[in-house]
C-alpha cells in the first residue's frame, strides 16, 4: 500500500509541476510579447512633433522638452536632409561605447529605418551618459549639452532659446 500511495504523491507532484511549469511559461511568455509589443511601431507612421513629445515622455526622457528643443535645432524642425536621408532626429554620431538603435552610419551620422528609433537611441545615449555626470537639474542638463554635445560654443543658448518658445506655447 505504502508502494502505491508513493506512486500517486510521484505522478500526482509531477502532473502538478508540469501544469505550473506550462501556465508560468504562457504567462512569461504573453508578457514579454506585450512588452515587445509595446516598443514595436507602424513603419508608415509619419513624423510629427506632437509624436515626438509623447514619445519622449513615454521613453520617460529627462527633460523631454531640452530633447524637443534640440530636435527642433538638430533637424530643423525634421525638415533636414539629415532627417529625411537618416531619419536623425537629433544629430546623433554612430556610438562606439553603447548599445545603438542606428543601423549605420551615413553622412557621418547615424541613420535608422525609422524617426522613432532615432528617439529611442537619443533616450539610450542620455541614461549612458547622464548616470555617472552628476546632472540633477535642468540646466546641468543645458550645461552638459553644450560642453559634450556639439562643437557649437553656443549649443546651450541656442537650446535654451528654443526651449522657452516651447514652454511659452504649452
Amino acid at each position: 500500500m505504502k508502494n502505491l500511495s508513493y506512486v500517486f504523491v510521484t505522478i500526482g507532484t509531477a502532473i502538478f509541476t508540469a501544469v505550473c511549469i506550462y501556465f508560468s511559461t504562457v504567462v512569461i511568455s504573453n508578457r514579454a510579447q506585450k512588452t515587445y509589443t509595446q516598443i514595436m511601431f507602424d513603419i508608415s507612421d509619419p513624423f510629427t512633433e506632437d509624436k515626438v513629445k509623447q514619445y519622449l515622455k513615454d521613453l520617460r526622457v529627462k527633460y523631454p522638452e531640452v530633447a524637443l528643443a534640440q530636435m527642433k535645432l538638430e533637424s530643423a524642425n525634421g525638415t533636414s536632409s539629415m532627417f529625411r536621408e537618416n531619419n536623425n532626429l537629433f544629430g546623433m554620431k554612430l556610438p562606439k561605447k553603447r548599445p545603438t538603435t542606428a543601423l549605420g552610419e551615413k553622412n557621418n551620422h547615424s541613420f535608422y529605418s525609422h524617426w522613432r528609433q532615432s528617439v529611442i537611441d537619443y533616450a539610450m545615449w542620455q541614461s549612458f551618459v547622464m548616470d555617472p555626470e552628476n546632472i540633477d537639474t535642468e540646466g546641468d542638463w543645458i550645461s552638459y549639452l553644450d560642453k559634450m554635445y556639439s562643437e557649437d560654443g553656443s549649443y546651450g543658448r541656442k537650446i535654451t532659446s528654443i526651449r522657452k518658445t516651447i514652454k511659452s506655447e504649452e
